[in-house]
């Protein structure tokens, strides 16, 4: 399982291949991400510190050929992709009225995509 990682690198080859490379063969793995029509758009991931500041992990547009080709390349198959959108319920778990206003116009955008690949059997 891999997730909301890889949006964090400048590019997938080397994290893919070694997740590849601890994989048993046969074996399945997950990966969720940042969709990158979110990341495009200018999508971020906030984080708070122990000390209540709030931070920014910068994230890198990866489309999903680059996916697949680095999945390829590293020996993986796909089996599914999901791609996971905005919907009214999101923005009703937002803290604020005026964040879900602000939100607003992200209704029906993908917001997360999540892979299943596997290793075949060697």
């Amino acid at each position: 399982m891999c997730g909301l990682a890889l949006t964090h690198v400048e590019e997938l080859g080397p994290p893919i291949a070694e997740l590849a490379r601890v994989l048993r063969p046969g074996g399945t793995l997950v990966t969720t991400d940042m969709h990158p029509v979110a990341v495009a758009t200018g999508g971020q991931a906030y984080f708070t510190t122990g000390d209540g500041s709030r931070l920014m992990a910068r994230n890198h547009v990866h489309w999903p050929s680059a996916y697949a080709d680095s999945f390829r390349t590293a020996g993986l198959t796909i089996d599914r992709l999901e791609e996971l959108f905005v919907e009214q319920t999101d923005l009703e778990q937002m803290a604020t009225p005026e964040m879900r206003e602000a939100a607003r116009s992200l209704l029906g955008l993908p917001l997360v995509i999540a892979w299943r690949v596997r290793k075949l059997p060697g």
